[in-house]
């Protein structure tokens, strides 16, 4: 049975991982409505799961809170794409591209210069969970004002190509995920295919790409290295970098380990982990989207 974060859901099956995000300098999400007290946080230590005492909400209540989301109340604009842009020619700002956000782009950098020099071997940075690591960009997008996704009526709206591309919700997860993938997962499957070569690393990095691969396939994403040669994959492909011109490197070799890892994870990842996942990141969406109708306040 897993550690359950009684605030956000978090989840995890290693003790020391849920104390690392009950640490955490900024707490998560409340997607639960639950102030996560210490005395909450010893009871999902020893028990693994918090459950919150059952209370009866009067309609009164229920309509409120609707109401408090969908109506131009107290000043708060009505989600919908027209309604953010109108906010961002008020704060005198261009619509922002999904594609162009900058929390992406210092990470991706890590990731992809990182070297395979003796002093950085074990410093390759990491994304310790997929999921929470959205999850913190969604918190960034609300902080920085600059909301270009969410859900509404069973559609999601993301901004791109400077342009509202609207999908239903599963469909316009995966576009997110594709979108990902290319803003910072690439990056860090490469970053850990460097660490292969080690012998030091090469345990650490084949678990994390297999737990990497396991997430991507939640959504029927492929890795990189399935993918045509470009900028994030040439240390598979690209002979002519000085970096691996040598004997001792042969990029085929790391593809072939790949494609063993890859094949591992398609044939053990089940139907209800993947169902799991894609739940857990509509939740996590649907949550993003009810904070930033509250966020949209004119001044």
């Amino acid at each position: 049975m897993a550690y359950i974060c009684a605030r956000c859901s978090y989840t995890t099956k290693v003790k020391q991982n849920i104390e690392k995000h009950f640490n955490r300098k900024r707490i998560c999400a409340n997607i639960n409505d639950v102030v996560l007290t210490d005395d909450i946080k010893q009871i999902v230590l020893k028990d693994k799961v918090y459950h919150k005492p059952t209370a009866v909400i009067q309609p009164t209540q229920i309509t409120n809170i609707t109401n408090n989301i969908q109506n131009n109340n107290n000043n708060t604009y009505n989600l919908n794409p027209e309604t953010i842009e109108q906010l961002m020619l008020k704060l005198g700002r261009d619509m922002p591209n999904f594609i162009e956000t900058k929390f992406f782009r210092r990470r991706r950098q890590n990731f992809l210069l990182h070297k395979d020099k003796e002093e950085s071997r074990e410093t390759c940075p990491k994304i310790p969970d997929f999921l929470e690591y959205i999850m913190e960009f969604l918190e960034s997008e609300r902080e920085n004002n600059t909301f270009t996704l969410f859900i509404k009526q069973h559609i999601m709206h993301l901004h791109d190509d400077d342009m509202w591309q609207n999908k239903p919700v599963n469909a316009g997860i995966k576009n997110v995920m594709q979108l990902l993938k290319a803003l910072i997962l690439d990056a860090y499957e490469i970053c850990l295919v460097r660490q292969l070569k080690h012998w030091k690393t090469k345990m650490d990095a084949t678990e994390n790409l297999r737990q990497y691969y396991s997430f991507i396939e939640c959504f029927e994403i492929k890795p990189t290295f399935l993918e045509e040669r470009d900028n994030d994959n040439k240390l598979l492909y690209n002979k002519n970098e000085m970096e691996y011109d040598n004997e001792d490197y042969s990029g085929y070799e790391y593809v072939e380990k790949l494609q063993i890892i890859w094949d591992e994870v398609k044939n053990t990842n089940k139907d209800y982990k993947k169902n799991k996942t894609n739940n857990e990141l509509k939740q996590m969406l649907n949550h993003h989207s009810i904070e930033t109708n509250r966020s949209l306040i004119i001044n």
